[in-house]
């Protein structure tokens, strides 16, 4: 079940990370998923935050936090589940220029500080777990 868990939540954010109009997958429930030979790389590029990209950022962080909480259950290892997860959000935001979408590594941080958040959450929570039968 967990397995099934991880490759579901893996599946939304390939929807997430691959399509080529988010807005449109978000209000319509429209996929979209285009590629193209000739990606238009802008990863060292840093962008003006608005209010919307924002919110954005944030949904980077949530996804990105749900996506370790899911790979660790499958794998029951936590450093091994985190490493994992930075390398598909670094790999992720390298691909999408091939998805017509843009990949920054300003999302690569907000990815990660989602990753380390999760990370430090399951810690704690398995600290206090094991100390309860004691």
């Amino acid at each position: 079940m967990r397995i099934i868990v991880m490759c579901c939540w893996t599946a939304i954010m390939v929807a997430f990370l691959f399509t080529s109009d988010l807005i449109a997958l978000l209000d319509h429930g429209a996929l979209d998923i285009q590629m193209t030979s000739h990606p238009d790389f802008s990863f060292f590029e840093i962008y003006g935050f608005r209010f919307d990209v924002l919110i954005q950022k944030i949904g980077h962080l949530f996804m990105f936090a749900i996506w370790l909480l899911t790979i660790f259950f499958a794998i029951k290892r936590l450093k091994v589940a985190v490493w994992i997860t930075l390398g598909l959000a670094l790999v992720s935001e390298l691909i999408q220029p091939y998805f017509i979408r843009d990949g920054h590594l300003l999302d690569v941080a907000f990815d990660s500080v989602g990753i380390l958040l999760m990370a430090i959450f399951i810690h704690v929570f398995l600290e206090v777990a094991s100390g309860v039968g004691k």
